[in-house]
């Protein structure tokens, strides 16, 4: 048990230092050629689609602990069950929120936040885009949490990883090569979240050969059952939104789009050492679940204290480290404009 934990604790730190080392080398890139404000736009689509991450009122959490619990006892009949109810309805989830953003642009929502007209037209094709990808990006949220429930952290984040890489590859070459747009852009740099929804769904069906996509598996009885267990996390979803999302938007509204890309820079390094500090904990839950269900109680107390000691051990001089270099990083990595 612990050595699965390990081995999936690692592979999310590699995960994200994927993540991070393109960041550092793309959004410099990205904003010396769309510019601070075409920055800011391209954040800020997201961020809205993001708001609506409120409508998954835990659920997701829900399918990673109910899949880890299932696969424990050996129910693939309810594991099933619990994987097609919850894509079904974040795919209808994704259809809400894709016609919510179209309306939200035709009813020229954009002209309440700061932005110079001269991309007001490029900043609607990528709120339209931004909608379109939130199709895939639901469904994804499903699909990313049965890996987690089934503890195979290593082949989600190499999917996720080598979307990620192929996506950034894809902008920088975009930008570099062709008249880019901003538009354009947003589309490359997110497509992953698109044809990795693919890839993963059919990667999973290799991985769970007695599970298919069925909508008549929809039951209303494990909506309850899951949200017995994530209505509790629907609360922590909403102290997330309010604590990463919401600042963007009174920036954009009371500053400008443009601020939005210097707000995001400056304070990249303490929102990384908040979401690395969490990504040891995350492996935590479906191998407690699991093991519970094969009746191994008896390590539970004593993997948890390990796994924190170590994870405490590391991070926090790494933490205090960061803050105090935070500056001279920042300087080198973008200049002294921020």
């Amino acid at each position: 048990m612990f050595k699965k934990i390990l081995i999936n604790t690692f592979s999310n730190y590699v995960f994200k230092g994927v993540l991070v080392l393109l960041n550092l080398i793309a959004i410099p890139l990205l904003i010396s050629e769309v510019g601070q404000e075409g920055f800011g736009i391209i954040i800020f689509a997201s961020t809205l689609c993001n708001y609506f991450n409120i409508l998954d009122f835990g659920l997701a959490d829900g399918v990673i602990k109910f899949v880890s619990q299932f696969i424990g006892q050996k129910n693939y009949k309810s594991l099933s069950e619990t994987i097609n109810t919850s894509l079904s309805i974040f795919f209808f989830i994704g259809i809400f929120v894709c016609g919510s953003v179209f309306i939200l642009v035709k009813l020229n929502i954009l002209q309440y936040f700061n932005i110079s007209i001269i991309n007001l037209i490029e900043a609607k094709y990528t709120f339209y885009f931004a909608g379109l990808i939130s199709l895939f990006a639901w469904p994804q949220f499903v699909i990313n949490a049965t890996f987690k429930g089934l503890q195979d952290f290593p082949t989600l984040n190499l999917l996720l990883g080598l979307g990620r890489l192929v996506s950034t590859c894809a902008a920088l070459i975009y930008i570099h090569f062709f008249e880019e747009s901003i538009s354009g852009v947003f589309f490359l740099f997110n497509s992953d979240k698109i044809y990795i929804t693919l890839i993963s769904y059919f990667v999973l069906r290799k991985n769970l050969p007695y599970w298919r996509f069925k909508i008549n598996d929809f039951s209303v009885k494990t909506i309850k059952t899951i949200f017995s267990f994530s209505a509790w996390l629907m609360l922590m979803k909403i102290a997330l939104l309010l604590e990463y999302q919401v600042d963007q938007l009174i920036i954009s509204t009371m500053v400008s789009v443009s601020g939005i890309a210097i707000y995001t820079i400056i304070f990249y390094i303490f929102h990384l050492i908040q979401q690395v500090s969490g990504l040891a904990a995350a492996t935590l839950m479906p191998a407690i679940s699991q093991y519970r269900e094969e009746q191994k109680n008896s390590n539970f107390k004593l993997v948890v204290l390990r796994c924190v000691k170590y994870h405490n051990i590391i991070f926090a001089p790494i933490t205090v480290s960061c803050f105090l270099v935070c500056e001279p990083l920042i300087l080198i990595w973008v200049g002294q404009n921020y």
